[in-house]
């Protein structure tokens, strides 16, 4: 069994903020302190996509970076912490939230370009964060640790379970309604915004370490490399089917991200999986990962229908995803 030392070392080293859009024009005005993704240099932990060309990265030492031009090149923006930043939602092209070090959360109202610090009562370090609307969000982490908030961040209640567990996922789906994925394969799901968390059945046994949603549905993956997914909400689970992977396949999965029933899966020594079936199977992408541990991935639906997106990991490697290619 993974020791919580060696689970920490996987996120601080591993995760990955997801982006949020931002203004072109901000964007156009801070030209002279555009850094290339090879400028970065540090292990991004988290990533979020929100249109063709927006998108932001967290690192492991407290940055934050945005680009307007599909990663191209990069603006960093001021975090005020030096600690690592883990993980990062948007719930429109101007707010957006990030949980890291010590039950540090973050919050903006701009797009990404500046960002405050929102008090909450918990040292517990939260390896995800995610809201519902504008109002309704929950953050969880070490210690089965659980922050939840009904006004946007302005209050956060401390709702953790009582469970010696580190929490490394969570999907928001309305103001009553969320799911938790943790250690062991151990699933949580709450309808009472955060007041109880009933245990569900899980078809796995190993580390969840990522979870995302798209409407109704929700996947997970994790240590063993296996992706299990729900289409009601979390109410029950199934393992979702991978192809092109033999038995002695196994490398961890870090981050999953699904939209309109497409998406990719991303983890250690570049593994990256694709699904474009709602999630029910996936398939090894060939030539296309470098072999750095890839800890995010952030997708979106193209104008086009198709599925575009950004990978991002150890040493600042990152790479663009359009028209079925990964562009390193």
């Amino acid at each position: 069994m993974i020791t919580r030392k060696i689970l920490y070392v996987l996120c601080f080293s591993l995760l990955i903020l997801h982006t949020a859009p931002f203004s072109d024009d901000v964007y156009a005005e801070e030209s002279s302190q555009l850094l290339s993704y090879k400028q970065i240099g540090a292990n991004i932990l988290a990533s979020a996509s929100v249109s063709e060309n927006g998108a932001v990265v967290v690192t492991d030492n407290g940055k934050i970076y945005l680009s307007g031009d599909a990663g191209e090149t990069w603006m960093p923006i001021e975090s005020k912490t030096e600690g690592p930043l883990f993980d990062v939602c948007f719930v429109d092209a101007h707010k957006g939230w990030i949980s890291g070090k010590d039950g540090l959360i973050l919050y903006t109202c701009d797009g990404g370009r500046t960002w405050g610090k929102q008090e909450n009562s918990t040292l517990k370090h939260l390896f995800a964060i995610d809201f519902a609307d504008d109002t309704h969000g929950y953050a969880v982490g070490d210690w089965a640790g659980i922050v939840v908030t009904a006004d946007g961040g302005k209050t956060w209640q401390d709702r953790s379970m009582d469970d010696d567990l580190i929490l490394y996922g969570v999907a928001a789906f309305d103001a009553s309604h969320a799911c938790a994925v943790g250690e062991m394969g151990r699933i949580f799901l709450t309808e009472d915004a955060g007041m109880t968390w009933n245990e569900l059945e899980a078809p796995v046994f190993s580390t969840l370490f990522c979870l995302d949603k798209d409407n109704d549905s929700l996947f997970a993956a994790g240590i063993d490399g296996e992706i299990i997914c729900s289409a009601d909400r979390g109410v029950s689970w199934k393992k979702a089917v991978r192809k092109d992977c033999p038995a002695g396949d196994i490398y961890a999965l870090y981050d999953i991200a699904v939209k309109d029933g497409k998406g990719l899966a991303v983890g250690e020594a570049g593994k990256i999986m694709l699904t474009d079936d709602g999630g029910a199977t996936w398939r090894k992408v060939n030539k296309a990962a470098k072999p750095f541990k890839l800890a995010t991935v952030s997708v979106e639906t193209a104008e086009s229908g198709k599925l575009i997106g950004l990978t991002a990991g150890n040493r600042g490697v990152l790479a663009r995803y359009a028209d079925d290619n990964f562009i390193w």
